[in-house]
């Protein structure tokens, strides 16, 4: 599903799609009903997973690896250096 953005006086259109979208939120409302069941990590890794899907072609290792970084520095940022208890797993 695309629609289009026009200026009344302007000449140029530009597309967008609503799957970007639609999956960006689907992963947000995905990490916030997990965070406290499944822990950080896992939390992260599917958000990071889920937004993926936005992109026209994903690429699955780009994915995981940015997955596997992201709840690393989540890990590293939230829970070793701000002190915060949170379940990481």
């Amino acid at each position: 599903m695309d629609a289009q953005l026009c200026n009344a006086g302007d000449t140029a259109c530009v597309a967008w799609s609503f799957r970007p979208l639609l999956w960006i939120l689907v992963s947000v409302a995905f990490f916030a009903l997990t965070i406290e069941r499944l822990g950080l990590v896992l939390s992260i890794f599917g958000l990071v997973m889920l937004s993926t899907l936005g992109h026209p072609r994903p690429r699955l290792v780009s994915a995981i690896l940015l997955g596997l970084f992201m709840a690393a520095f989540s890990v590293a940022v939230f829970v070793l250096a701000l002190g915060l208890p949170m379940l990481v797993w």
